[in-house]
């Protein structure tokens, strides 16, 4: 019985560990990306570079020919404009839903809390605004 008992506190103490594990790890990316909202090369992605860096790196990368890096840059930037369309479609359900969560956050909050929390806002309102015209 007392062995059953040790390997069940066991197995939970390692549950509860990995738990932990995960929930770290996602505070670390979470964190970090609020910091690097632009960082996704670790992803494979290129959103965070401009259509010319697009176009040469995988000029430089695939040893395109001039041709293919016309076409490539074309391509590139028919995919920027439709990108761009997109976001100005959802940018408002976007707003929408962070006013809706702010507006929730602050029926939570003390004065003293709400007062940090506007401070909070603007600062991330304003990185946002930078991210955005990058």
């Amino acid at each position: 019985m007392a062995a059953s008992a040790t390997v069940r506190r066991t197995t939970a103490l390692v549950i509860v560990l990995f738990v932990i594990g995960i929930a770290l790890g996602a505070l670390g990316a979470f964190l970090y990306l609020r910091r690097h909202p632009h960082d996704t090369e670790s992803a494979g992605h290129y959103s965070h570079l401009s259509r010319a860096e697009i176009v040469t790196r995988l000029s430089h990368d695939l040893d395109l020919t001039p041709e293919q890096k016309s076409r490539v840059e074309a391509i590139v930037d028919a995919a920027h404009q439709r990108f761009h369309a997109l976001d100005d479609q959802v940018e408002p359900q976007y707003d929408a839903i962070r006013h809706d969560a702010r507006s929730q956050i602050r029926l939570v909050l003390t004065s003293e809390q709400k007062t940090k929390f506007e401070e909070e806002v603007r600062r991330l309102d304003e990185e946002r605004k930078k991210g955005m015209q990058q």
